[in-house]
């Protein structure tokens, strides 16, 4: 199975979130195999990955979302999806609302702690859903997480 390219590309003055594409392996491969990376973006849950373990995770899940890179002035600085929502528990609390689940990983240690979450979560599902804005429920970072526990 190969990654589902999209063409959504989101522009904002300092921060693109562009397509990931094959080519991308290489600089997710270095946040996505790093363990304290996986320690935040996964909870705790995963201790480490293989390469093509990141690469099956991707691919699949591209298949239904769409996957990012997100740039900060021009350097790649993490990645992610947006994805319809499929935690139950969301689904219940909201019946009926066009849910999104963002998974965002910033994997540049040196831009962690910044907001990320926050920021991309604005440029991201009002941009990609044709019905109202969609409510934001839940976050993944490895920037973040206390963040956005606080925001939520």
């Amino acid at each position: 199975m190969k990654l589902r390219e999209h063409r959504v590309t989101l522009r904002g003055d300092r921060i693109v979130l562009r397509p990931m594409t094959e080519g991308d392996w290489a600089v997710v491969r270095e946040w996505e195999t790093d363990p304290e990376i996986i320690h935040w973006a996964d909870t705790g849950i995963v201790a480490s990955r293989t390469v093509e373990e990141v690469r099956q995770i991707f691919r699949t899940v591209s298949q239904h979302a769409f996957c990012f890179i997100v740039e900060f002035d021009g350097r790649p600085i993490g990645d992610g999806w947006l994805q319809e929502m499929n935690l139950e528990k969301i689904l219940r609390s909201y019946p009926g609302l066009d849910c999104r689940r963002i998974d965002l990983v910033i994997g540049e240690k040196d831009l962690w702690g910044r907001g990320w979450v926050w920021i991309l979560s604005a440029r991201w599902p009002g941009s990609l859903s044709n019905k109202k804005r969609p409510t934001w429920s839940s976050a993944s970072s490895a920037t973040t997480t206390s963040v956005a526990r606080e925001l939520l």
